[in-house]
């Protein structure tokens, strides 16, 4: 299975009921893409292992404050 799609599929199974509702497709793909690119952005962050990369790295953000340090902006900095 590809990165992106297991990285979809993981993030629906664990989220809250209530969000599969309130969140949009557009807003998980997003999401998925932005972790990926940080993910890719150097060797540090390709080596961390794959479950900790699912449950820490990935999951979506719903405060503010963490979706604006999720942002592409912000992947510059990485």
């Amino acid at each position: 299975m590809q990165a992106k799609a297991l990285c979809s599929a993981f993030l629906r199974a664990s989220w809250p009921p209530s969000d599969a509702s309130e969140l949009s497709s557009e807003y998980i793909e997003e999401t998925v893409d932005l972790a990926l690119q940080a993910r890719g952005a150097s060797s540090w962050a390709r080596d961390v292992p794959w479950p900790l990369f699912l449950n820490y790295v990935l999951p979506y953000a719903r405060c503010l404050r963490v979706q604006k340090c999720r942002s592409q902006p912000c992947l510059a900095l990485v």
